[in-house]
Order: C-alpha cells, then sequence, then structure tokens
C-alpha cells in the first residue's frame, strides 16, 4: 500500500492546515477517492465492445 503514503501524509496535513471538520474531511476525501479511481489507468481500462450479428427481421423494425 506503499502507492497510497502520499494521500495519507495529504490527509493530515489538511486536517492540520485547516478548520475542516471529520464531515468535510470524509468528503474531501470520497471525491479524491472517486478521481483516482477514475484518472488511474489500473482501475480505468477500456472494453472493447463486439457487435453481434444484424437481426433481419422486418417486423421488428416497423414503425406504427
Amino acid at each position: 500500500a506503499g502507492y497510497l503514503m502520499p494521500f495519507f501524509y495529504l490527509g493530515f496535513v489538511t486536517a492540520a492546515f485547516t478548520n475542516f471538520n471529520l464531515v468535510a474531511l470524509g468528503v474531501i476525501g470520497v471525491v479524491m477517492a472517486v478521481l483516482y479511481i477514475q484518472l488511474s489507468p489500473k482501475y480505468n481500462k477500456s472494453q472493447v465492445v463486439q457487435a453481434g450479428p444484424a437481426n433481419a427481421n422486418d417486423l421488428d423494425n416497423e414503425l406504427d
């Protein structure tokens, strides 16, 4: 868990130099966690979607 240590230290520095309560620090932590998950290529792997066979049923494509 060494790659998470900067966030650990950043939390202590933020708590020491601001007058935020625990709820505000928790919200900031959740926002940072969501941003980290969204931006990290380790968790954000793009998946290739394979196109299936086209359905040749004309009744499904007909409009009322």
